[in-house]
């Protein structure tokens, strides 16, 4: 209690209101290889939309990874998707540049290694020196794919024109013979260039009826041109001015020119140009536009325009790397026709080890990523599910979905590959056979494909109709959307499965295609051979480690034990009510804190819980009786 030095009022809060929340238990990870989207980080999907934009359609021949996402999105709200690129992947990309025999930069297509090698930016993309690199643009992740992305730019600076050419007819007009020289300029909203090169032409003949027509290329940007007569004397003088897709114009000395009307000796320009991305897989007009300026610059909403900052936070395409420090002057950027990337490369095939190794590296950390439900997606090799299972072990707050590979699902083989190649022995892990027939409506096809990722979306179901201490199981919660299962997994196969630990995915005739078991790997049977429990037991775990991390560092007295007991009693009591739990009790008094563990600073809280058991078999017994039986004396039989 603090001391004060005068009279007065003074207020102090204290917070006793803490409750145990649980978070999450529907978020699903997978990891896999792909044609398209970034491997440098994971990505949270939401739905199925953002899936196919973010990382493609589906190809079986590259992974199976879109379809088991594509499943659990069904029912699942939330995915982090790891993408995993093969050995020598390149990046498609483009620099633009500023070449010292243009006065304005351009657009070069070339590969781009990897991003951080752009860092430095070399001489990407034919530059002779790093310094003409004015920006990197690059897809966001590796592949062939990328080649099929074209930027553009559209800005409202004009360059001079070059290249106007002027020639002459004796007939159509009335111009005489003479010395005629001609300059163009083109003209938008905002700007008016300097004049062209200067087209001379000389007509001779004693003829009245000459005419000239001046031909000039058209200029990206300008929304007009106009064309100035000019003789050997110096007049100069505004002829005509034309439309934007117009590239010509014929002299008949028909125009009385407008004296002093000349062309601009300076040009206008503006810092902001606007980038447009062109994916040629889905339209051929921009994905994406973005206002934006080589240096900082705020818009009218007090929104970044800067190019690094404006396309890396917001684009789904592509990424930049900005250069502009080693330039005195920023460039004046003007419209340059869309370019396309180049020298995007998939790479080698991804190996079951880069898998692995990628979920190990991708979701170790609780703090920094939440995960639940480690989709297999296909992969159903020991080096990766083995990978799995460790990694939820690690996390101790996840369970791995695991496929028995395709050529290895009749029950014999499926029973081998489960007890003498993977032989796992865990209750982190559940396994699920065998594939499911799916409508593929990306590609027009049914394909059958693993059933992990359905599997794992009847978690995230099961979640939200009810909680995870139920069984993600059976005709209630369990019916998929889908066509068929590779192989019938019927009564007599699943008294040979189940002892195994096999969930098999059965199509009962007439009332839908369900996982049919809920259990885990672990070879001795306990409560934790459900999924449920174990869920259910990663939940309450979770929160209330959370939940005391706040009484840390607070005082070991009795007090502080007693808002503990409390507080998780409130929360167990919850779950009692969602018929989860069946009782509970809490300890943290002296009968499990003796004072010797109190004086290093340590406190124990034990915490006795009995679920609520799953029905999994049902044995219903008729007894037949004689006639005038006293059922009070049966009813124990």
């Amino acid at each position: 209690m603090p001391l004060y030095s005068s009279a007065g009022v003074y207020i102090q809060e204290v917070d006793l209101s803490q409750i145990i929340q649980s978070e999450s238990s529907s978020i699903g990870g997978i990891v896999g290889a792909s044609k398209k989207g970034p491997i440098d980080r994971p990505v949270l999907i939401n739905n199925t939309k953002q899936l196919i934009d973010v990382f493609g359609v589906p190809d079986a021949g590259v992974s199976f990874m879109h379809y088991s996402s594509l499943a659990f999105l069904e029912k699942g709200k939330q995915l982090w998707v790891r993408r995993v690129a093969g050995a020598g992947a390149t990046y498609g990309g483009m620099a633009l540049q500023q070449k010292a025999v243009d006065p304005f930069p351009v657009l070069v297509g070339g590969p781009v290694p990897s991003p951080t090698a752009l860092l430095n930016f070399g001489t990407f993309a034919g530059a002779t020196s790093p310094s003409e690199n004015i920006l990197a643009f690059y897809a966001i992740g590796p592949g062939s794919y990328s080649n099929n992305i074209r930027v553009g730019i559209r800005s409202d600076n004009l360059p001079a024109l070059q290249r106007v050419t002027v020639s002459s007819s004796t007939t159509g007009g009335v111009l005489p013979s003479g010395t005629y020289e001609y300059v163009v300029t083109a003209f938008n909203s905002i700007t008016e260039t300097t004049a062209s090169n200067t087209a001379v032409m000389i007509v001779t003949g004693s003829t009245l009826t000459n005419s000239n027509t001046i031909v000039w290329p058209l200029l990206l940007g300008a929304t007009g041109y106009k064309i100035y007569g000019r003789t050997t004397a110096g007049t100069a003088a505004l002829i005509a001015t034309v439309g934007s897709g117009t590239t010509s114009y014929t002299d008949t000395g028909t125009i009385v020119p407008t004296v002093g009307a000349v062309p601009p000796t300076t040009v206008e320009s503006t810092n902001q140009f606007t980038v447009n991305i062109y994916d040629d897989l889905v339209s051929a007009t921009p994905v994406e536009s973005f206002d934006v300026t080589l240096t900082e610059q705020l818009d009218g909403n007090g929104q970044q325009l800067e190019v690094e900052q404006k396309i890396n936070a917001f684009s789904s395409y592509i990424r930049v790397i900005s250069n502009i420090i080693a330039f005195v002057t920023p460039p004046v950027v003007r419209s340059i026709a869309p370019v396309y990337f180049s020298g995007g490369s998939s790479g080698a095939a991804v190996t079951n080890f880069q898998i692995a190794q990628a979920w190990l590296d991708t979701f170790s950390d609780t703090e920094a990523i939440t995960v639940k439900i480690l989709i297999n997606g296909g992969y159903s090799n020991p080096i990766v599910q083995k990978a799995m299972d460790t990694l939820a072990h690690k996390r101790g707050d996840a369970m791995a979905v695991l496929d028995i590979p395709s050529n290895q699902q009749q029950y014999q083989q499926a029973i081998d590959y489960r007890r003498l190649i993977l032989n796992l022995n865990s209750n982190r892990s559940a396994i699920y056979s065998p594939d499911i027939l799916y409508a593929d409506n990306y590609n027009g096809k049914a394909i059958y494909i693993p059933p992990s990722g359905h599997a794992a979306s009847i978690y995230a179901f099961t979640d939200f109709v009810k909680n995870p201490g139920w069984q993600p199981a059976g005709l209630n919660r369990g019916i998929l959307n889908v066509l068929g299962v590779r192989y019938p997994y019927n009564q007599e196969v699943r008294d040979v499965t189940s002892p195994v630990q096999i969930n098999p995915i059965v199509s009962f005739i007439g009332e839908g295609i369900v996982p049919w078991e809920a259990l885990t790997m672990q070879a001795k049977r306990s409560g934790f051979s459900f999924v449920s429990i174990r869920r259910l037991f990663d939940v309450l775990e979770v929160a209330t480690k959370k939940f005391l991390k706040y009484s840390v560092h607070e005082p070991n007295d009795d007090f502080t034990r007693r808002q503990i007991v409390q507080s998780i009693e409130e929360y167990l009591e919850f779950w009692v009510t969602q018929r989860a739990i069946t009782k509970y009790r809490v300890v943290a008094d002296e009968t499990n804190n003796p004072g010797y563990l109190t004086t290093l600073g340590q406190l124990n809280v034990h915490i006795y819980v009995e679920p609520v058991y799953p029905i999994q078999v049902i044995e219903a017994t008729f007894i037949l009786t004689k006639a005038g039986a006293n059922f009070d004396y049966l009813t124990g039989f």
